[in-house]
């Protein structure tokens, strides 16, 4: 049996109540482990080896779908990325005696959400450097740009001295809230900061 712990916590590292979670460490673990006992090892090795957390859910999304379809009776042959094609789909099947490709995507706005992704990654980067460790609740404009991450971390590094700590229940709530304007346009709102031990 591999021990595909290290690379769950490696790989799911965005993902705080996973990896806090030693039930679902273990329950991974073991899906991992059936999934290449089964066969499925490049659909295994997809996740093992990719070191982006923000691959991380697309890849444990096909996961979830591999195991659907496993359990599906009436699926027969289920393959991941059949091999002996230039472009494989992520699953091909045959149902009732019919074959079918299966691509996964995820809809949405591309642009956006990957600025949204960059931003919440470089939370994390900026952020975990405090000397305090504060929990902060962050809503983002759908105009904020990469081109606003440098200014903005400058900007809320700069005054986190001068924010009021949420202590309050009607606080905590979000009021006040703390806003980030750009050539008049709010980018960014903020919640009071508050910290996480008390």
């Amino acid at each position: 049996m591999t021990d595909f712990r290290p690379d769950i916590h490696t790989n799911l590292s965005f993902y705080r109540g996973i990896i806090k979670d030693p039930d679902r460490i273990e329950a991974l673990n073991m899906i991992l482990n059936e999934l290449e006992a089964l066969g499925f090892d490049t659909l295994v090795q997809n996740f093992s080896t990719q070191r982006d957390p923000e691959r991380a859910s697309d890849i444990l999304f096909e996961i979830s779908i591999c195991q659907l379809l496993r359990r599906n009776l009436d699926i027969q042959d289920l393959q991941y990325e059949p091999p002996g094609e230039e472009h494989p789909a992520d699953f091909w099947f045959q149902l009732r005696g019919v074959s079918f490709d299966l691509q996964m995507k995820q809809l949405r706005n591309t642009k956006n959400e990957m600025t949204k992704r960059l931003f919440e990654r470089e939370c994390r980067r900026h952020l975990s450097r405090l000397p305090k460790p504060w929990f902060i609740d962050f809503w983002v404009a759908d105009h904020f740009t990469r081109q606003h991450l440098n200014p903005f971390f400058a900007y809320l590094k700069g005054s986190l001295d001068q924010f009021s700590p949420a202590t309050t229940h009607d606080s905590m709530l979000g009021e006040p809230r703390y806003r980030w304007e750009q050539d008049g346009r709010t980018l960014v709102l903020h919640r009071p900061p508050r910290p996480i031990f008390w």
